[in-house]
């Protein structure tokens, strides 16, 4: 009977570890008047979610961006046909049209990568609570770590991004400056 007592006690123990170890912990969160678990990514439905955009996006103009990009690429075509008697200033037109076409490029892809960064640190933040739950202090400092860094790398991503409008504004102003000498000259 001690053997049954204690292959029982065996079982039962290993049963009660099995049920907690597939039970899962549920934490969640108030924020503004809404109930958030801390395990699973806010939905795009969720009011503070769509107040953080709007936040973030409140003073860019998308269709305004939109209607800039096509008026430049305009201009630029009218400037490379309007310099068609300068052989080189077309050449630096035809430059500058080809280093705005990349930029517009690399800003898709830079926008694309904050996509990317954003479902990445989400993640991030709900591996670290977990972590936290289970007392892996140090793995869920390495997990905010990952968040710390990929801001880093969004934040020169941009600064990137904007050197190089910077540098190709420069260049349209001595493409300019250098017509304004041709129309001078003759």
């Amino acid at each position: 009977e001690k053997r049954s007592i204690s292959t029982y006690a065996i079982t039962s123990v290993f049963a009660l570890a099995t049920k907690m170890a597939s039970t899962e912990v549920i934490a969640y969160v108030e924020l503004e008047g809404e109930t958030f678990d801390l395990y699973k990514s806010p939905t795009k439905e969720s009011q503070l979610v769509k107040e953080r955009i709007q936040s973030i996006t409140k003073d860019v103009d998308f269709d305004l961006i939109t209607t800039q990009t096509s008026s430049l690429s305009l201009s630029l075509r009218v400037a490379y046909l309007g310099v068609s008697k300068f052989p080189l200033l077309q050449i630096k037109v035809n430059e500058l049209s080809l280093s705005i076409t990349r930029l517009s490029d690399e800003s898709v892809r830079v926008l694309q990568r904050f996509q990317r960064a954003a479902v990445s640190i989400t993640q991030s933040y709900i591996s670290a609570t977990k972590y936290f739950e289970k007392q892996k202090e140090k793995f869920a400092i390495m997990e905010l770590g990952n968040v710390f860094t990929k801001a880093e790398e969004m934040k020169d991503a941009v600064a990137d991004l904007a050197s190089k409008y910077g540098k190709s504004s420069e260049e349209a102003t001595k493409i300019y400056e250098a017509v304004q000498r041709e129309i001078k000259v003759r």
